[in-house]
């Protein structure tokens, strides 16, 4: 099923009133908060002042001087480094009572940024502000003009060079690399020319020209989201779209993500406008408080409206609700975790800000920034490994005629291909570290050292590379592995139901072992180093080891020779996989082979569990070449010799039969009468085959002897008992009653039952 197909079923919806509540609720959160701090502010100055009043207005009357002095209130410097020397309950602390200050000294926000805008400009504020905005808005579209005309030019003299639809991935990661950059080329472009006329057209009013150009850098902003999320949703070339999008909800995510990026760039470029036009500091604080909170709530309403669309993008299993994986988990409910996210940034983004602390910028969009880099790095990654390693062109399948056997529909079994192996595993660790990368940065942009020599982020990081590298080490032997067991498996299974097979080789039969032994020992050394790292002293643990192996060796003697025992038998290459042994009480065809014990598939389909100290004795049929001999009933006036001359040339015509002429190793031969029986001559035939392919031959020879038969006149002899009874007189004997006929016939019965059994060889192959 397509990914559009997939999300076709189940029509991404706007959930409005849900984000609507969301918002509400944070709304009223936000309400509640910065309404609490002048409150608890006003609460204790309230009480102060109604006490003194009274001794106040007494000492006036009485012709007092009263000078009231306020409490000296402590410098940002000073409360900073209180907050970074003290703990999180105490910053909490702290962070409030500086906000319950800030909002006391601002009094009205609005009314202090009305005084920053008046006091900016050189004239009055009806003059200046619309001329900054004029200036502005001419240069955003003289630049947005051009940009158009430069993308225009630049995509049909490069990318049309590319076609409609991709064969390769490289073809695809190429083109929107291609056109990301040219059209990050242009938006340089659309920056300079219209930064130039802002600059120009602002004249010699300082505040014309931060509000221009102010103005000029949000759109430039607007538009960097615009290369990133056109090549990224790809709303206008479905054959070029990577994520698993339908068209329209591909054009509705695009839409909707654009109008948040310009509400956020928005509420962004407003806090950087005031505070270069010279707001007071507490009032900037509060500005970029209120700004970033508007952000957040729009992004959350965002990741609300278009979680499904998402989810179905990075998980599309996840828009069906099937599955309960970890993956599935979290692409179902990863706007929860966005939201979550974004609410403890921009708490943590106030309170830095508000205690003067470092690291207080780009905390809610920090995922944002992470993620994009990832993306574009990711991309680079792929078209540098497609270079290397170039997909291999689907080849049409060769025609193949199918016999009227079904047991043999093909001469070899699907071997993986070593090439694509390697090359997912190389793109599976570019993917690791890509999202490594991403979670780097965002812990810089949270100041969170990893790489300090005494702390144990950077024990986590050498634990990490450890896990990485033996990570890789496995899979690529693994890959390797799983490919020369392919190669050496049989191609033509057993039919089920019969006895044989080819079996595997030694090789196939050891890998599969060296693969176990091989992860143990990754796994074993992997944490020895992560025991050492973390400080632990592993030479007690190898000692201990010691001790332990010996008294497991003591205690579980079974389990050793078991274990011992299957080593030798697998040095001397007694067995192997896939073939069929006896060992007395059981046989079968090898299925599995572990390091204490192996299966068996006994030919009627039960499957036996074998210690390998159990063997006595084995017997192994998939060995080299097979001998089957054929006994054929004639008729004693058969021409022997003329059964021989016919059994010859019919053991030539089949060595030249496509079907099963490439499995004789010795043609079909008669080997002259074997047995004379009572009432038939038992001639003999003879071929030889490898192990397993007896059986399919042993059916196309027994066909052919009967046609080859009935053309020269050669007759099958039948079983027959010739009954003479004592009183038997001639032409004057009485015929058989009904009861004397049964009589006779139960009496022969058990004759020729008994002789049409055949007799069993050694073994009852």
């Amino acid at each position: 099923m397509s990914s559009l197909q997939l999300l076709g079923r189940r029509p991404v919806q706007h959930d409005w009133p849900r984000a609507v509540r969301l918002a509400g609720a944070l709304g009223i959160l936000v309400i509640c908060l910065f309404t609490a701090f002048p409150a608890l502010a006003a609460e204790g100055s309230s009480d102060l002042a109604k006490a003194l009043a009274p001794v106040l207005e007494k000492a006036r009357q009485s012709g007092a001087t009263v000078i009231v002095v306020e409490p000296k209130a402590e410098s940002a410097a000073a409360t900073a480094a209180k907050a970074e020397r003290a703990g999180l309950a105490t910053q909490f602390e702290a962070a409030r009572r500086e906000m319950q200050r800030i909002v006391a000294e601002t009094g009205g926000l609005s009314a202090s940024i009305a005084r920053t805008v008046e006091r900016a400009g050189s004239t009055e504020t009806r003059r200046w502000l619309p001329h900054a905005l004029i200036v502005a808005a001419i240069a955003i579209a003289v630049g947005e003009l051009l940009r158009r005309l430069l993308d225009r030019w630049g995509r049909r003299q490069f990318l049309r060079h590319f076609a409609e639809t991709p064969r390769r991935r490289s073809e695809r990661v190429g083109y929107l690399l291609a056109r990301a950059a040219w059209m990050a080329v242009a938006v340089a472009f659309f920056f300079g020319v219209a930064i130039v006329i802002a600059s120009f057209a602002a004249g010699a009013d300082e505040a014309t020209r931060v509000t221009a150009e102010t103005a000029v850098l949000g759109a430039t902003v607007v538009l960097v989201a615009h290369v990133v999320l056109y090549n990224l949703i790809v709303p206008d070339r479905p054959a070029y779209r990577t994520p698993r999008l339908t068209e329209a909800a591909a054009r509705r995510l695009y839409r909707d993500a654009m109008i948040a990026t310009v509400l956020v760039v928005a509420a962004v470029a407003f806090g950087r406008w005031v505070a270069v036009l010279g707001i007071d500091a507490n009032a900037l604080k509060l500005v970029v408080i209120a700004t970033t909170l508007a952000s957040a709530v729009v992004l959350c309403i965002l990741a609300v409206v278009h979680r499904r669309t998402v989810a179905g993008a990075l998980y599309p299993a996840a828009v069906e609700g099937g599955g309960a994986t970890l993956l599935s988990v979290v692409a179902r409910h990863w706007y929860l975790i966005a939201i979550l996210y974004i609410a403890v940034a921009w708490f943590a983004r106030s309170v830095r800000l508000l205690l003067g602390l470092p690291s207080a910028d780009g905390l809610v969009a920090a995922p944002i920034y992470a993620a994009v880099g990832a993306v574009a790095l990711y991309a680079v990654f792929l078209l540098i490994i497609d270079r290397f390693l170039p997909e291999r062109p689907e080849a049409a399948p060769a025609p193949t005629e199918v016999g009227d056997d079904d047991a043999v529909q093909d001469d070899a079994a699907e071997i993986p291909d070593l090439r694509a192996g390697f090359k997912g595993l190389i793109e599976h660790g570019a993917m690791i570290l890509v999202v490594i990368g991403a979670f780097a940065v965002v812990a810089e942009i949270w100041e969170l050292d990893f790489v300090d020599d005494s702390g144990w982020g950077n024990r986590l990081v050498e634990l990490s590379i450890a896990v990485f590298v033996a990570y890789l080490v496995y899979r690529a032997a693994a890959i390797w592995i799983d490919h020369e067991i392919a190669k050496e498996e049989p191609g033509v299974a057993a039919v089920a139901g019969e006895i044989g097979g080819h079996g595997g080789s030694r090789l196939a039969t050891l890998l599969p072992l060296f693969r176990n032994f091989l992860l143990v020992s990754i796994v074993v050394i992997a944490a020895m180093i992560v025991l050492s790292e973390l400080g632990v002293d592993i030479g007690p643990l190898f000692a201990g080891a010691g001790v332990v192996g010996l008294a497991v060796g003591f205690g579980a003697q079974t389990l050793v020779r078991d274990i011992f025992s299957g080593a030798f038998f697998l040095i001397d290459d007694a067995f192997r996989k896939g073939e069929y042994i006896d060992i007395g009480s059981v046989k079968g065809i090898v299925e599995k082979i572990s390091i204490r014990s192996f299966q068996l598939r006994h030919h009627n389909g039960p499957l036996n569990t074998v210690p390998f100290g159990e063997i006595k004795q084995l017997t192994n049929y998939s060995r080299d070449w097979v001998l089957m001999k054929l006994p054929l009933r004639v008729t004693y006036d058969t021409d022997v010799e003329k059964v021989r001359k016919l059994i010859k040339e019919l053991g030539q015509e089949l060595l030249k039969d496509p079907e099963i002429g490439h499995f004789f190793l010795q043609p079909l031969k008669s080997q002259g009468v074997n047995v004379m029986e009572d009432s038939a001559m038992i001639i003999r035939v003879k071929f030889m085959t490898k192990p397993g392919d007896q059986f399919l031959v042993k059916r196309k020879v027994y066909s052919r002897i009967r046609e080859v038969f009935e053309e020269n006149g050669i007759k099958f002899a039948h079983r027959e008992v010739t009954v003479r009874l004592a009183d038997d007189r001639g032409e004057d004997a009485h015929p058989l009653t009904t009861e004397q006929k049964e009589a006779v016939a139960g009496a022969v019965l058990p004759a020729i039952e008994g002789a049409g059994k055949p007799q069993r060889p050694a073994d009852d192959r």
